[in-house]
């Protein structure tokens, strides 16, 4: 039978949670590690690959390392180079392109043929604290476009898979969260426009009134208007 590492090949395997790796198959695993050699079940031929391992994991392994609850020896063997990714709510900045690959992903999964976010949404998105990082977004995302009854993902929608998902959906640190989180980022895409309105608003989904009077709401003006 053949298994994920000569599915691999000498391309990359992706390990999610690595901390879940069964004793047993540890033990095997750090062998492949050290010889870059591997056997079938069941077979007796070794196979060779030089493929890339890549292990992804939402605890510390140093503090389960210490606490006696993973090998030492994967351990260092995994720790080559270590990627450390901020909690989604630490970078608020990636909501709206990673709400719309998993749109994407909705239509393309579950036959759906939703076209985008209703206005409103993303800022929505962006003041969640998102506990479930990039998994819950992607969950909330799923569920929202399953209920939506049209082309357009409402933020009702959201409300709602927020309390599916959550049980909650937090309507006093909602909105005050929600105020300034939809300021920033106006200000972040203003920036990157270069304060080019046309240009913010088409980045935004919004429409360039929409974005003039959420500029005077906000208090926003660039450099030069504020000399």
């Amino acid at each position: 039978q053949i298994g994920k590492l000569e599915l691999a090949g000498n391309g990359t395997l992706f390990i999610d949670e690595n901390r879940r790796i069964a004793a047993g198959v540890a033990g095997k695993f750090l062998g492949f590690l050290e010889r870059r050699e591997f056997m079938r079940v069941g077979a007796t031929k070794w196979h060779r690959s030089n493929g890339r391992i890549i292990a992804a994991t939402n605890r510390n392994l140093a503090d389960m390392v210490r606490d006696g609850l993973f090998r030492r020896d994967l351990f260092y063997r995994l720790k080559v180079v270590t990627i450390n990714v901020p909690p989604l709510r630490e970078r608020v900045e990636d909501i709206p392109e990673l709400a719309r690959h998993f749109l994407l992903k909705a239509n393309r999964e579950m036959k759906l043929e939703i076209l985008k976010f209703q206005e409103g949404v993303i800022p929505r998105l962006m003041a969640h604290p998102w506990p479930g990082n990039v998994r819950e977004l992607e969950n909330l995302i799923l569920s929202a476009a399953v209920q939506s009854r049209g082309n357009v993902i409402l933020l009702e929608d959201i409300e709602k898979a927020l309390v599916l998902n959550t049980g909650s959906s937090e309507p006093n640190q909602g909105q005050t969260a929600l105020t300034q989180m939809e300021r920033k980022h106006i200000q972040q895409v203003l920036i990157q426009a270069g304060w080019n309105r046309n240009q913010a608003a088409s980045l935004l989904g919004i429409s360039l009134p929409t974005l003039r009077s959420k500029i005077r709401k906000y208090d926003l003006a660039s450099p030069c208007e504020k000399r």
